[in-house]
């Protein structure tokens, strides 16, 4: 359906006019076809917050198809308040459910990539009862969020928006089965659009991209706040959200980011997200790729292995396990397996201290190109820097593991489970080499083949993935005190049909300014000794904010 915004006064007339042309129609069941007449629904008029000058009407559109008793209606021809859907075939009868916005199974989908456009709701949802004389009114059962920015400084050259990203700490897009008698949605999933795309496959985010007939139309941001004009609009779940936060994405590259109030979404109803977006608050992203052709930092030497390093692949060990320049080990500060995106993201790594040196045996953040497409025939300890890719052939490989088809990529290794067989003193951690705090935008990680073997299959240390067990990531932010500043999750693992075998996006943006951020895996099996499961996990892209300087 679509959506347009009109003043009270207009859309009351509106929808009686359109009402009085249609609601006398009785339409006669044809046997082999039959029309109805469906209305959209007075009471999903939404008033909105102060000020509170305008309600939006939901009208139907050209092209609409319903759904009654499994059989899909013709397109509709003309839209308005009120409109006649035919059908070629089956039947119908008063009580009958009728539905718009179904797939099978009962099941509705919100996308997570939308249009905005406030003419074109994708992912529209409702639901009615067949009435007398094949009339309905269509009830609206998902809900909306009508963005509202504004700014008198971001203007110019470049500065028009050409999306806007929502995030959620709960779910509000993917895949859903209505329930019919309660009128609600049960569980949220994955609506996996495309598998060769996994970030498509997000419950906790949605894109707005804006599109014209001549394909991408970035829009203007408004100078001043409006009651009367939908800027952008996007569907949802009806929810409680949690912390949402609103990233504005601008032609030049930048971005502005705020963070909004939890909201409990009602069914049918429109939420208005306003804010005023000033040049302080814009920022860019760079990232950290672990590509030779993006290294920027100056040559250096490992001394403990006579290491000289001047590409990232200089950093990855020829043997995986027990190589020299990761198990050489050093008891000597600053004499050990160290990184830097030195002039780029300023992200830095060393190897931590732990069982009595600095080594990989004790935990840290190896650089690697390890990959294959036969995680159980390499599922061992001997190749723990291996990602998986079911493309890459049967062999071990060293192009195409890293996100992206790229070809390098950081393993991590490393856990602290408090049991009494953990003798870990420190994580592995990355942080700002320049002592300077920032925002860790996003990374994206996947499961190493020596995990996913032994989530599948176990192995003589762990059991496999039985129901309810968990494995998954905890980062914990520190600022320049080395206070601790924020905590966020990622499962690697939720049970056997909820393993983690691509490259997935982890939001990491929550942790706020940090100078700091250990990781650590953990998860439910326990042979007895502590946490069981592989404690590796494979990294790349990490994208960092920096700050756009204002032009003097």
């Amino acid at each position: 359906m679509k959506k347009n915004i009109f003043f009270a006064l207009f859309s009351a007339m509106l929808l009686l006019t359109a009402c009085q042309q249609h609601e006398i129609d009785s339409p006669a069941d044809l046997g082999d076809g039959f029309t109805l007449v469906g209305h959209s629904d007075a009471q999903t008029k939404t008033a909105f917050g102060t000020p509170d000058a305008s309600t939006i009407p939901f009208l139907w559109s050209e092209g609409d198809i319903i759904f009654v008793n499994g059989v899909e209606s013709n397109p509709l021809s003309i839209g308005g308040a009120s409109a006649e859907f035919t059908f070629s075939g089956g039947s119908v009868n008063e009580g009958d459910d009728v539905y718009y916005g179904l797939l099978d199974d009962d099941e509705v989908m919100v996308l997570p990539y939308q249009g905005g456009d406030p003419t074109d709701l994708v992912g529209d949802f409702g639901h009615a009862k067949v009435g007398q004389y094949n009339t309905f009114t269509l009830q609206h059962y998902t809900s909306y969020l009508w963005l509202n920015p504004y700014s008198t400084e971001v203007t110019g050259e470049g500065k028009k928006v050409s999306s806007v990203t929502i995030k959620a700490a709960n779910n509000i897009v993917g895949k859903s089965k209505f329930d019919v008698t309660n009128k609600s949605f049960g569980v949220i999933s994955s609506a996996i659009v495309d598998p060769e795309a996994p970030e498509l496959a997000q419950t906790k985010e949605l894109l707005l991209e804006f599109w014209g007939e001549g394909g991408a139309e970035p829009k203007d941001l408004p100078t001043a706040s409006s009651d009367e004009n939908i800027w952008a609009i996007a569907v949802v779940f009806p929810v409680i959200t949690g912390e949402i936060e609103v990233i504005y994405n601008f032609e030049d590259g930048s971005m502005a980011s705020y963070n909004h109030s939890t909201k409990t979404l009602e069914a049918g109803k429109t939420y208005r997200i306003s804010q005023e977006i000033n040049a302080e608050d814009l920022y860019t992203l760079k990232t950290l790729t672990f590509e030779d052709d993006d290294a920027e930092f100056a040559q250096y030497t490992l001394s403990y292995c006579s290491a000289d390093i001047s590409t990232w692949s200089d950093l990855i060990d020829q043997t995986q396990y027990s190589g020299d320049i990761l198990y050489s080990g050093s008891q000597s500060e600053g004499d050990y397996y160290s990184w830097t995106d030195e002039n780029n993201t300023f992200l830095a790594h060393h190897l931590p201290y732990n069982y009595g040196m600095y080594w990989y045996a004790g935990g840290g953040h190896a650089i690697s190109n390890y990959v294959t497409g036969d995680y159980v025939t390499y599922g061992n300890y001997q190749y723990q820097l291996t990602v998986y890719n079911p493309n890459a052939g049967d062999e071990v490989v060293s192009e195409g593991g890293g996100h992206n088809g790229s070809d390098n990529f950081c393993v991590h290794f490393g856990y602290m489970d408090g049991s009494a067989y953990n003798y870990t003193e420190e994580l592995p951690s990355i942080y700002f080499g320049d002592g300077t705090p920032r925002v860790i935008d996003h990374m994206w990680v996947a499961n190493t083949v020596y995990a996913l073997n032994c989530f599948g299959n176990g192995n003589s240390l762990t059991a496999a993935i039985q129901e309810g067990d968990k494995v998954y990531v905890t980062a914990t932010g520190y600022d320049e005190n080395d206070t601790q500043v924020g905590q966020c999750t990622i499962y690697l693992v939720n049970g056997p049909d909820n393993i983690v075998d691509k490259w997935v996006k982890w939001d990491l943006s929550s942790l706020g300014e940090v100078s700091r951020v250990d990781f650590n895996v953990l998860g439910t099996s326990d042979n007895g000794y502590g946490f069981s499961q592989p404690a590796y996990f494979a990294y790349d892209d990490v994208a960092v904010r920096f700050p756009i300087e204002p032009i003097e």
